[in-house]
């Protein structure tokens, strides 16, 4: 099963020195589901579409340390 979305979505992603996280891997998960995205040279990650509501969790998986980071991210009901 697929995620179903419908918002936009851009974020950068870094190292804490402000490196880019290059090429990296972005997972989302509703807790259900989840889909990998693939981050820019640059570390930007443009998503057209995400959840009308309800909460994500974006992790970067790193196979080496498990994760570089993990952030949650609410979506207030409604939506376009």
């Amino acid at each position: 099963k697929k995620l179903t979305f419908s918002r936009f979505f851009q974020a950068a992603f870094e190292e804490e020195d402000g490196t880019p996280l290059s090429d990296c891997t972005v997972r989302f998960s509703d807790g259900k589901n989840s889909a990998d995205y693939q981050a820019d040279q640059d570390g930007t990650l443009t998503i057209f579409a995400l959840p009308a509501g309800g909460e994500l969790t974006a992790s970067v998986p790193d196979g080496r340390k498990g994760l570089r980071g993990t952030v949650t991210l609410g979506f207030p009901g409604g939506g376009d």
